[in-house]
């Protein structure tokens, strides 16, 4: 399968934090994690709320991310 014919589908979403907002410009903003480790450094970078990181991690169980099948 060639790589354009991927198609992503988010499980999460969240509004920008403000810091988000500054780096990003308001533009449009994705962010892929390979594991769930990664996505949880990257809240835990930007001081986001208790409350969306466990919103986020509701889905651990359901969900498995690429870099945690390639182990």
């Amino acid at each position: 399968m060639r790589e354009e014919d991927v198609e992503l589908q988010a499980f999460h979403e969240r509004s920008l934090s403000k810091n988000e907002l500054e780096a990003f410009k308001n533009s449009q903003t994705w962010k892929l994690f390979n594991t769930w480790d990664e996505l949880m450094q990257d809240h835990i970078k930007l001081k986001l709320s208790e409350n969306v990181l466990r919103q986020v991690l509701r889905f651990k169980n359901e969900y498995e991310l690429q870099g945690e099948l390639d182990q």
